[in-house]
């Protein structure tokens, strides 16, 4: 099987969930041996860079790299109103349909937003399949503040368009939640054409560390720290949540581009909270924490952090907006609506060392059975070869 990859992200760059699940596909696929030839076709953001790419010491034969201008709000409003494309855009279709002729398949990582979204079923020859990842639908659906209405509106309508007219085999969601809500919006006959395909995770890399830096009680956060969701969630950790605690816990922020606001968080505390900004191995922070506590209320899909908390022993302490982005309960998995349910839970948590080690050991046992990097990529290519009636590519030998 040959499969193009067509996006706006490259694998190179972490700072955004789709270069995330593109690097650790190609790595899974290589780890596993599969008979798969995989192409790299880069537009906007992912363009920047040479177009030769190493992954994980593997190096990447880009086929074909546009550099073109970042995603504009000019850019979203081409496509609400459907909107003639540039010359870039069609540059980039024309190129990538070229390229797409040598293969069996084109996976598509973009957004609604993007006008190219809209053309590039129809502009090549094989299936594409459309990696969506996040609804941005139900993103604004979760916003609140003024305008929100009309942000709801636009991305129902984006999010409609692509899937009803975007001419593709089948579209990929990794949150329960997402997919739910995308499958109310569209139409009976494609809603069997919307799939869900939750993240993996590296149990190799994320495992648990059984020797602690510290013996004081510690409670970890991580993500992109300029991201609106993760600010809010950090401030209601530190500002409402942690006064309620009986334990005296030390909180560590982590995560790159702190802004003020959350900077703010640790110069108000006494000590009693970190934030590191960007870290070289968030690995090890996992690996030192007693808890993860992500309070989020805001966003759509599923939450990388709780998958890597769990795969090294961590137990998680969140919302159910995060849980709902996860088919069914997950071990190790601790459900909070108020604050004083996540003061309660937390407490009783720190309190027992075997609670803490029984929760986390039940969460890595279900992310190594269904949750890796590996059984993704697996079921990725099941999905193509589905779709293209070819059976799976054999590992080699």
């Amino acid at each position: 099987m040959r499969l193009l990859i067509a996006s706006a992200y490259d694998p190179i760059n972490q700072m955004h969930g789709q270069g995330v699940i593109i690097r650790n596909t190609l790595v899974a696929a290589a780890d596993l041996g599969l008979q798969l030839s995989i192409g790299l076709s880069l537009f906007r953001d992912g363009a920047r860079a040479n177009t030769q790419r190493e992954v994980e010491g593997r190096v990447l034969n880009v086929e074909h790299s546009q550099l073109a201008a970042e995603l504009s709000r000019g850019s979203m409003i081409r496509s609400l109103f459907r909107f003639p494309l540039t010359r870039v855009e069609k540059e980039y279709l024309r190129h990538t349909a070229t390229i797409a002729s040598r293969y069996d398949a084109l996976l598509w990582f973009g957004s609604p937003y993007d006008p190219v979204t809209h053309h590039i079923a129809k502009a090549v020859r094989c299936p594409v399949v459309y990696h969506a990842t996040d609804s941005v639908m139900l993103h604004e659906e979760r916003r609140v503040g003024h305008g929100a209405y009309v942000r709801r509106a636009i991305a129902a309508c984006m999010e409609e368009m692509a899937l009803e007219r975007g001419g593709f085999a089948a579209s990929i969601y990794v949150g329960a939640a997402d997919v739910a809500h995308v499958k109310q919006l569209i139409t009976k006959e494609n809603r069997a054409k919307i799939i869900y395909l939750p993240n993996g995770v590296n149990v190799d890399i994320f495992y648990p560390r059984t020797n602690k830096n510290s013996r004081r009680p510690t409670i970890l956060f991580a993500g992109s720290m300029c991201y609106a969701p993760n600010i809010q969630a950090a401030i209601r950790l530190v500002r409402e949540i942690l006064p309620l605690l009986r334990s005296q816990p030390m909180v560590r922020i982590v995560g790159h581009s702190p802004t003020p606001k959350v900077i703010e968080l640790a110069d108000s505390t006494k000590g009693r909270v970190v934030v590191t900004g960007r870290v070289d191995d968030i690995s090890i922070e996992y690996g030192n924490a007693d808890l993860l506590v992500a309070p989020i209320e805001m966003g759509a899909g599923i939450q990388n952090k709780v998958l890597e908390a769990l795969a090294s022993g961590v137990p998680v302490v969140t919302s159910p907006l995060v849980a709902a982005g996860m088919s069914g309960e997950i071990p190790g998995v601790y459900v909070c609506r108020t604050l004083h349910e996540y003061a309660k839970i937390i407490d009783h948590l720190l309190s027992s060392e075997r609670l803490r080690q029984d929760s986390g050991a039940a969460g890595r046992a279900h992310i190594k059975k269904c949750l890796t990097w590996k059984k993704r990529t697996l079921q990725l290519i099941e999905l193509l070869g589905a779709i293209l009636q070819k059976p799976l590519p054999k590992a080699e030998k």
